[in-house]
């Protein structure tokens, strides 16, 4: 799906998690893809929150220092 809307351009970032490394690697050769490799748990709350501390800029970070 990530694939699909970079075709697009989308002026908006489209950010892809993944268990596989390389899905990741495959993913960030996409345009505007951030894929990002995360350990994924049973429970969809700690994974989410996982997601979000990872998507999710501190206000003091520049996009790059992730």
């Amino acid at each position: 799906m990530p694939a699909l809307l970079s075709h697009y351009r989308p002026d908006f970032p489209i950010y892809a998690f993944t268990e596989n490394r390389d899905i990741q690697r495959r993913l960030a050769l996409y345009h505007g893809i951030t894929a990002l490799y995360m350990n994924f748990s049973q429970d969809a709350e700690e994974t989410f929150e996982k997601w979000v501390t990872l998507a999710v800029p501190a206000p003091w970070q520049a996009p790059c220092q992730q």
